[in-house]
C-alpha cells in the first residue's frame, strides 16, 4: 500500500476443508485482515474496512460503485459510529439492500427477567 498499490481482502471458501470458519461475511473478512496484517491504528482500521469494499471494487473495475444519485442501491446497514467500532463488534446487519430491495432485515429485542429463582428472595426498592 506504501508503494501505492492497491491491497484488498475477501473470501471464497465457505465451511470446507480449506477455510472451515468462512461465513461469507465482509465485515468480519475485514475484521480477520486487520488483525493479521497488524492493521490497528486508527487509519489502518479504515483501510482494513474499505479493502473488502472501495478496495474491492476498485480492483474489479466498478466504476459505480460509489455514492451518487443513479448508482445501484446495494447496501449492508449496522449500527456503528466508525470503522473501529464495525470491525470490534461486528454489529448485527439490520438491512441488506440490494439493487434498491430490502432483501434482509434483522432486529434485536431486550427483555429482562426479574423471576430468576436463584434470587426469588431479593427485594427490589427505591432506596
Amino acid at each position: 500500500m506504501a508503494a501505492g498499490v492497491n491491497v484488498t481482502c475477501g473470501l471464497d471458501d465457505v465451511r470446507n476443508i480449506f477455510f472451515p470458519y468462512g461465513r461469507m461475511d465482509m465485515l468480519e473478512v475485514a475484521m480477520i485482515t486487520s488483525i493479521t496484517a497488524h492493521l490497528t491504528t486508527p487509519e489502518q482500521i479504515q483501510t482494513a474496512f474499505d479493502m473488502p469494499r472501495y478496495r474491492a471494487a476498485q480492483t474489479l473495475g466498478l466504476a459505480e460503485y460509489q455514492w451518487k444519485v443513479g448508482a445501484p442501491a446495494n447496501i449492508v446497514l449496522f449500527a456503528a459510529e466508525n470503522a473501529q467500532k464495525a470491525l470490534r463488534l461486528q454489529p448485527l446487519r439490520r438491512y441488506v439492500v440490494r439493487d434498491g430491495r430490502i432483501v434482509v432485515t434483522n432486529e434485536v429485542k431486550h427483555s429482562i427477567s426479574l423471576s430468576c429463582p436463584k434470587f426469588h428472595n431479593i427485594l427490589l426498592t427505591d432506596t
